[in-house]
């Protein structure tokens, strides 16, 4: 497995072992007790990334043990106690000064200057912060300077304290956080909503559709309920912006929170029987996909679109960003203010640089990326620094000598594993 990355790089944040902005992918080093490797040792489960650090949960094999590494800056503490006051150009295993004992890693978050891990255990799921406690975000209660690691506190939220409470999504931005808490109930299991850190945009507080006003605390450093639901809902999706937030649920339905300001809340869509599949944020935007029907995907974008962060016209009245639809979207992420899309062909056809439909043999058939947006750093990957404003592919390396005689692309089925967008930078590991 490799990991490969592009963007920002002004506190060593892509771990490439310098301080220089990538405009194209190359890989990320891994400090392994002081051996550089090119690899990371073992599979990039998940990538979180702040303003100018870089948290991975990496799952070791054959072990399957799961460990947290960073890189970037560490100045406020957000890459652990072993590099407080400093910052790493290459990724490092974190020590966060905490026994896991039976707790198992699962899931990482990075606001600004602020970092989040869940732990799970039989017992239940706790999440730990480190980091800056600017706007209350390590979610303590206090407003105040802290040093160290710790615990969000969630428990005052539930009347019965020895229920097994499950973190079952955690997302941030970057001056507030989400997290669902799955737990037990009489009638059986509910999620519940809750948030903190920055609240003067409305984005703690459930939106109601042509409501402009914002409503809720201007800051919250104690988590607080946003929505419970009493009727067997699911969250199936969260996605946090600059001022807003969107929520998926199993209904259907698409929850809006915070700021319309840049028109990025989609307000009521009228989609019908449509199945939504995922909601996502960038800071001034947002995107919804759909799939109308079994072969056909659809992103519709809303919000500012000055560094082309749309992916379409500005002008187009159905939001839809341009794909073909011969195009099987697998994964979209959303960057600061860039989109990455992974996707594949399901049909013997390829497409140039502007998504024109080309025939071709089926060997072409493996996934792609793609991706839109602000490009300053050239964190699109594409070698260049200028924005773009539509879908434009993105090559990404793999390492091997197959590459069709006429394209010079290659032909090889290496799977693109994962995907990760963050502060200007973006996050691409192959198998």
């Amino acid at each position: 497995m490799t990991l490969w990355v592009a963007g920002s790089n002004a506190r060593g944040q892509l771990g490439t072992g310098d301080e220089e902005d990538s405009h194209g992918l190359k890989q990320a080093l891994f400090d392994l007790k002081g051996d550089q490797r090119a690899e990371p040792p073992g599979k990039v489960l998940e990538i979180a990334c702040g303003s100018n650090h870089t948290l991975a949960l990496i799952r070791a094999t054959p072990q399957l043990t799961v460990s947290l590494w960073g890189a970037g800056d560490g100045s406020r503490g957000q890459l652990g106690l072993s590099v407080s006051g400093s910052s790493l150009n290459m990724f490092k295993r974190l020590n966060l000064g905490y026994a896991l004992g039976s707790h198992e890693l699962t899931m990482i978050q990075a606001s600004w200057e602020s970092s989040f891990v869940v732990i799970r255990s039989a017992n239940g799921d706790r999440i730990l912060s480190f980091g800056s406690n600017e706007f209350g975000l390590l979610g303590t209660g206090e407003s105040s300077l802290l040093h160290g690691i710790q615990d969000v506190k969630i428990v005052h939220l539930f009347s019965n304290e020895s229920d097994a409470i499950r973190v079952t999504r955690l997302k941030v931005g970057p001056r507030n956080a989400f997290a669902v808490l799955r737990h037990q109930t009489i009638v059986g299991q509910r999620d519940m909503l809750v948030g903190w850190g920055a609240g003067r945009h409305g984005q703690l507080q459930m939106r109601e559709l042509n409501d402009t006003t914002l409503r809720g605390p201007r800051q919250v450093a104690l988590p607080m309920r946003v929505m419970t639901w009493t009727h067997p809902t699911e969250v199936l999706d969260l996605s946090v912006g600059s001022q807003h937030a969107l929520v998926l649920t199993s209904d259907n339905k698409i929850h809006q929170l915070g700021s319309n300001a840049k028109h990025q809340l989609p307000g009521d869509l009228s989609l019908g029987d449509v199945c939504i599949q995922r909601v996502l944020c960038s800071w001034n935007n947002s995107f919804i996909l759909i799939q109308p029907s079994p072969n056909v995907w659809s992103i519709l974008s809303f919000g500012e679109g000055t560094y082309g962060q749309l992916g379409r016209d500005r002008d187009i009245s159905n939001h839809s960003v341009v794909l073909p639809s011969l195009f099987e979207v697998h994964n979209v992420v959303c960057g600061s203010e860039h989109v990455l899309v992974v996707g594949k062909s399901v049909s013997g056809f390829v497409r140039n640089q502007s998504f024109n439909m080309q025939a071709t043999d089926s060997i072409h058939r493996k996934e792609e990326l793609w991706g839109w947006g602000w490009n300053e750093h050239g964190n699109l990957g594409l070698d260049h620094n200028v924005n773009a404003s539509k879908p434009t592919r993105i090559e990404t390396p793999c390492g091997c000598t197959w590459q069709d005689p006429q394209s010079r692309r290659c032909t090889c089925r290496r799977r693109v594993a994962g995907v990760w967008a963050g502060c200007g930078t973006s996050w691409v590991s192959g198998e």
